[in-house]
């Protein structure tokens, strides 16, 4: 059995699956569904996915704070941090009109941390994905999750149950640890 775990490894096994593996069972986890290209998918695979919906986000963080009328987008500069900056802003065009909604992913992690120490008032923070700042420097996603906490004047809101405790406020949260168990009984499965 080949796994694939996240958007990149999962783009790679389909892309490259028959010329390294075409027989072998592939298991596709940890994954949102969009990362999933369907035609190539064989009766030999299973897939474990998730959904993430922005636009989720965006109706949490006004129904919770009301008067909210600028939202930061924290994502890095990796292709797959690009990808969920345009799934953001797509997902969320029904609202511009009441909010404005800034990405910082042209800022260092630092430049970052610096931008949401002092952002004004009626902002709320997405905390996306944090894998690669603009510099190329490489971020411990729940690492830069409670470094953001610390200094940010805004409420954060984020996507996975694993960022509760760590300073999020909440919202429409992917359950990482179900998501695991999921995963392993397929695994056993296939084994």
């Amino acid at each position: 059995v080949h796994a694939a775990v996240g958007g990149p490894a999962v783009q790679f096994a389909q892309r490259h699956r028959q010329g390294l593996f075409p027989r072998t069972p592939l298991l596709i986890a940890a994954t949102d569904q969009r990362h999933i290209r369907q035609a190539t998918l064989t009766p030999n695979d299973a897939v474990v996915a998730a959904r993430i919906d922005p636009f989720r986000v965006a109706q949490t963080i006004l129904q919770v704070l009301p008067q909210t009328t600028n939202v930061v987008v924290i994502a890095g500069a990796s292709p797959l941090e690009k990808f969920w900056l345009k799934e953001i802003h797509d997902a969320w065009q029904p609202v511009t009109n009441r909010v404005s909604l800034q990405t910082v992913s042209e800022l260092s992690f630092a430049g970052m941390l610096q931008r949401c120490a002092t952002l004004p008032a009626r902002t709320a923070i997405f905390y996306a994905v944090m894998i690669l700042d603009a510099e190329g420097v490489p971020q411990w996603e729940e690492g830069a999750l409670t470094r953001l906490h610390d200094v940010a004047n805004a409420p954060l809101f984020g996507v996975f149950e694993t960022q509760l405790g760590r300073g999020i406020v909440g919202g429409p949260l992917v359950d990482m640890e179900e998501m695991g168990l999921t995963t392993a009984k397929v695994a056993t499965r296939i084994f």
